[in-house]
């Protein structure tokens, strides 16, 4: 059944709905104008295309859906603002997929010549559709031939549908004696405080052991006296990812859960999470916090590429997936550092042992090698030097052998050249800054992605945050540190086209990280260090340059768009190559892309290529070639 649609209203509607919000107003117009109006029946099957129809998007005004493969198999569950008949509109449904309503709803239907059109003027609405196409082919895959252990909850499940909503809570003024014994009423392991039904802090069972029972202290204690004041919390509509990730990253284990006006609604601990999932970041973690030896240890980390093949297959985002493994690799380094001490006694002074590159951004992925160095509490002596000589081969040797091999440019706490006291590290910075050679140009471009994984956090933040004074004064540097990024250009030739390897291993294959990911890398890099930004993952600098006003809204969505599909490209390709060979590869054979792809790849590489040649104009504008 069809009708006609009120144009206001609709595009009221498309303002609040992804991609279509990110349109102005003249392509709001021309979509709702072209629009139609269809309800569909509750158990009504619809077949997306058949060769009597013509391809068409729709969308969901209200309702429910669930899409399925011709064997039957659930590809996804749909509701209000999501599109159906993607596979349609871009490539006529060589999958066969059908639809069936859930419930009764009604959807919009849009035609594939306004799609088209809006798709030509608008790179970013057509990558929206083209990733959504990819996911959902990427969970039916999985479903038909992938082996993986699959989580009993899904990653992306929101966290309401694990967490525990009796929730016990207190006030500052009672006793850590009547607290212990309602905790034990209720067979809970923490409780909440509350003023005015607002959360102000968090007392667990681990903190009575350790800061009531460990100190004597008395049974009359007031609990505010003794609780985690303004505890981390997560919001309500987050997901168990989101749940998982934070409590890794803070190492704790009783999280608060909140709604919308910042009440308490309920509470997940580990032991929920670690319940729920049979492959779980959070458990391997802890696992390797828990492992006494290095062949434990190893034996452990072996778990890892399953992990993050799984999480492919079960369509969590590049960003997660790069801070799963960024948290698993700390957790393995702090590790592999309190075993060295257990080996070689304690360490001698304060130090930070300091990592670069991809696990300082957390995009870390399969087969990401290592990146690191030593910052000292101070300049050591020689038998200083010998004591940090040995931890450094521990660790180093320890990740090698847990799956992140050593780095071929020896940028390594175990090269005596990347051993530096907290001044010194502060001088060679100032270093690169101050005369941007080639060398110090290729430092930049490794060590300006910085992160402290071990040691305490105030020297790291200093070092960090007088780099940044010291770059946002010095125009030449940018301005060098530009030209260089931009020898390196998306791998687009003449009329548009892809530009692949030429000889070797790779040949007629394309270099997802080098020729597009990095390129993007460097661009976030580039203007984070032009406006002080402190961030170091690629898509938090860039969204953080929104307030700066130092890049269009149009790049950064435009990068961040990029970043996403390349990065989603690239894993993809890990994991097949991981499944039909047992190592990894980024490189990309294009012929594996339909049309709609590799035009969409093209796409993508012209918006870096714009992105760089507005950094050009920005900082390198007046620099010979």
């Amino acid at each position: 059944m069809s009708a006609t649609i009120e144009i206001t209203e609709v595009i009221s509607f498309l303002q609040k709905t992804p991609p279509f919000q990110f349109l102005d107003g003249n392509a709001l117009k021309r979509i709702a104008s072209g629009l139609e109006v269809q309800y569909i029946k509750v158990e009504q099957s619809t077949a997306i295309q058949t060769p009597e129809s013509r391809p068409v998007l729709h969308i969901i005004r209200r309702g429910a859906f669930e899409i399925r493969s011709q064997e039957g198999l659930l590809v996804d569950r749909l509701a209000d603002g999501e599109c159906f008949g993607i596979s349609s509109i871009l490539e006529n449904n060589p999958e066969g997929f059908t639809v069936i309503a859930l419930e009764d709803s009604l959807v919009y239907r849009l035609d594939r010549k306004t799609f088209q059109t809006i798709a030509d003027d608008y790179p970013s609405f057509l990558s929206y559709f083209t990733s959504t196409r990819a996911n959902r082919l990427r969970k039916l895959f999985a479903s038909q031939t992938h082996p993986t252990i699959t989580p009993a909850i899904h990653l992306s499940s929101s966290v309401d549908s694990l967490m525990s909503s009796g929730l016990i809570a207190t006030d500052l003024n009672s006793s850590v004696q009547a607290v212990a014994k309602k905790m034990t009423a209720a067979r809970v392991s923490s409780i909440l405080v509350l003023e005015n039904e607002k959360m102000i802090g968090i007392l667990t069972d681990r903190d009575l052991r350790s800061r009531v029972l460990a100190n004597a202290l008395p049974a009359d204690t007031p609990v505010g006296d003794i609780m985690t004041h303004e505890p981390v919390y997560l919001a309500q509509h987050a997901s168990i990812m989101e749940a998982l990730l934070l409590m890794s990253e803070r190492d704790i284990h009783h999280l608060p859960i909140i709604s919308n006006d910042a009440k308490p609604v309920g509470m997940i601990t580990s032991t929920d999470l670690l319940r729920n999932q049979q492959l779980s970041p959070l458990l391997l973690a802890s696992e390797i916090s828990r492992q006494t030896n290095v062949p434990a240890l190893i034996n452990t980390c072996k778990r890892l590429p399953a992990l993050i093949n799984n999480l492919v297959v079960t369509n969590i985002s590049p960003v997660d997936i790069g801070r799963v493994v960024a948290t698993i690799s700390d957790n393995l380094i702090q590790q592999l550092i309190k075993l060295a001490m257990v080996q070689y006694g304690q360490a001698p002074m304060d130090f930070n042992f300091l990592v670069f590159g991809s696990l300082a951004r957390r995009e870390q992925s399969l087969g990401s090698d290592q990146d690191n160095a030593l910052m000292l509490e101070s300049e050591p002596n020689e038998q200083e030097v010998h004591y940090f000589n040995r931890l450094a081969r521990f660790v180093s040797d320890g990740l090698h052998h847990c799956g992140f091999p050593y780095c071929p440019g020896n940028i390594m706490a175990t090269n005596p050249t990347w051993m530096m006291s907290r001044q010194q590290w502060q001088r060679q910075f100032n270093y690169w800054i101050e005369k941007s050679t080639p060398k110090a140009l290729l430092n930049a471009s490794i060590f300006f992605d910085i992160r402290s994984s071990y040691g305490p956090e105030e020297p790291a933040r200093q070092l960090v945050a007088e780099t940044l004074e010291h770059c946002k004064k010095n125009s030449i540097f940018l301005a060098t540190l530009t030209k260089n990024a931009l020898r390196s250009r998306p791998p687009l030739g003449f009329f548009r086209n892809l530009v692949l390897e030429s000889t070797g291993e790779h040949k007629n294959e394309l270099d997802l990280k080098h020729n597009g990911i990095a390129l993007i890398n460097d661009l976030a890099r580039i203007y984070g260090l032009a406006a002080g930004e402190t961030s170091t993952s690629t898509i938090e600098r860039l969204q953080n340059l929104s307030d700066k006003k130092i890049m269009s809204q149009e790049n950064i969505h435009n990068l961040q768009d990029a970043w996403m599909f390349l990065s989603e490209l690239r894993l993809q390709t890990q994991h097949e190559s991981w499944q039909r060979h047992g190592k990894t590869s980024a490189y990309l054979d294009p012929t594996h892309l339909s049309q709609l792809e590799r035009r969409h790849l093209k796409a993508t590489f012209k918006a870096i290529a714009n992105a760089q040649d507005m950094a050009k104009i920005r900082f390198a504008n007046g620099l010979p070639s």
